[in-house]
């Protein structure tokens, strides 16, 4: 659902800065400047991804910045009249200009000849500002962020669309997929400048291990590859067969899959050579969650779903009674370099296995969700695959997220009274706190512990926040 942009926030091209040096230096001459004394200090403010130092007061018990620091930092137009007391700031775009002009005498403040309520001090020859409202004038992007005073602000739109699905790419870009009103797109997005850099009309997507391509499947069943960096797209069209559960293989040569009308099957398609094969058949059904449980031999594990039966009468032909339960998911496992081999179930249980993830010690990991009682704790299971020995760790804790960074960690979501809690489950099963949002986590994506992107919203309305080494900034609208 896409949201109104505030009528202050004024569209505008960045302009080289003409303000003049010492030109605030001058406005202690035909100001009454106020006796309250203010104590200096400086503040980082991140514009466009680059931090500066910015001079701020406190006034009451808001931060003020300095807006000869700020408009010189967002390359806006600072003009001083002395004769008439007044500093304004501007802007001009084409035939679209923006101006704030300040009264030092008399304290009134115009935006575009109207009147404009704004908190403006000065303070020794210097004007303080409140900088949200400064930068959104001139058609600046004020990010609301977490866990951090630094102010963000972006001289690019933030990219305004339902945002259900972000993957990193190589370069620590972002693949952000959305909806908008238009149409459903693919965007790669700098986090640090917020650009759009591609649009690509794409849903779907699983990025490869190094983050330089992407796979998906269309409507014909046809497996596409798309260079990241060209928008390149290679079809391989020779199996048009179902697929489900694309994945890549962990040096990027293959794609492997389940297929067939009834998930019975896994297969593989060789990059190199544009072949298809099929790798196991066993005509196990309801397969889902593929992923590769070791490269040599190349073993899998997925999820089988065992559903309700039902009961149809045979002389109406309608159904009668429906019998869940056993309905549920169990893990198997099989040995795909073994020609013929029988796939070996992993658990029996009528829980349902969500996430299911390789830890680095070769154990696996899933988050077991109750079909019974929705309001239930999801536990977090590990599982020796050589024993079956399950292990629930953190009773208690209500988990809600299971997934691998691209440099191989493995994080978890908790779900707490007011927000969520992001930890890296570390190979000796502790939990290392990463980052806590306010926010519910719909999807969580990461480069490395401290590079992460994570959706959040209800569904219709999902956004995009990026996290940097704790900090939380919401980076889509």
């Amino acid at each position: 659902m896409k949201k109104v942009i505030p009528a202050l926030v004024v569209a505008s091209t960045i302009l080289t800065s003409q303000a003049l040096p010492g030109l605030h230096d001058s406005v202690s001459a035909a100001t009454k400047v106020t006796s309250v004394k203010y104590v200096t200090a400086k503040k980082q403010i991140s514009i466009d991804g680059s931090l500066r130092n910015i001079a701020t007061i406190k006034h009451g018990s808001k931060t003020l910045y300095s807006l000869k620091d700020v408009s010189s930092a967002l390359k806006i137009t600072t003009i001083f009249n002395k004769k008439n007391n007044t500093t304004e700031f501007k802007v001009v775009s084409g035939k679209n200009k923006t101006s704030l002009l300040f009264n030092s005498k008399s304290k009134a403040i115009l935006l575009n000849n109207k009147k404009f309520s704004m908190t403006i001090v000065n303070n020794k020859g210097v004007l303080y500002g409140d900088v949200n409202v400064f930068a959104s004038t001139f058609g600046k992007e004020v990010l609301k962020a977490e866990n951090t005073s630094t102010v963000y602000i972006s001289s690019t739109k933030l990219l305004q669309a339902d945002t259900y699905e972000t993957q990193f790419i190589a370069g620590g870009k972002l693949l952000v997929t959305g909806d908008t009103e238009e149409a459903s797109n693919s965007y790669i997005v700098n986090p640090m400048t917020m650009k759009i850099e591609k649009t690509l009309p794409y849903q779907d997507l699983t990025v490869s291990n190094d983050g330089k391509s992407a796979v998906y499947v269309d409507d014909e069943g046809i497996i596409n590859i798309v260079d990241l960096n060209t928008a390149k797209v290679s079809k391989f069209d020779q199996n048009v067969e179902p697929k489900t559960s694309v994945i890549w293989s962990t040096d990027n040569k293959k794609i492997y899959y389940i297929e067939g009308d009834k998930n019975a099957s896994i297969s593989e398609l060789d990059l190199t050579s544009g072949a298809f094969k099929v790798l196991v058949a066993d005509k196990v059904e309801n397969k889902s969650d593929l992923i590769v449980a070791s490269v040599s031999p190349l073993k899998f594990i997925y999820n089988v779903t065992k559903t309700a039966t039902s009961t149809i009468d045979p002389i109406t032909g309608e159904q009668t009674e429906i019998d869940d339960s056993n309905a549920g998911q169990d893990l198997w496992s099989i040995d795909a370099s073994v020609s013929g081999a029988t796939a070996v179930q992993l658990t029996n249980s009528k829980d349902n296995k969500v996430y299911p993830t390789i830890l680095p010690s070769g154990f696996y990991s899933y988050l077991s969700q109750s079909t019974e009682d929705e309001n239930a704790l999801e536990k977090l299971i590990v599982q020796n695959p050589l024993t079956n020995q399950a292990m629930h760790l953190y009773a208690g804790k209500d988990f809600s997220l299971m997934t691998k960074t691209m440099d191989g960690k493995v994080l978890v979501v908790q779900m707490l009274a007011s927000g969520d809690q992001v930890f890296e489950l570390t190979e000796s099963g502790m939990l290392k706190p990463i980052f806590k949002s306010v926010k519910r986590i719909n999807s969580l994506t990461a480069l490395n512990t401290a590079k992460l992107a994570f959706t959040y919203g209800d569904d219709g309305e999902e956004k995009t926040a990026y996290v940097t080494n704790g900090t939380v900034t919401y980076i889509t609208k």
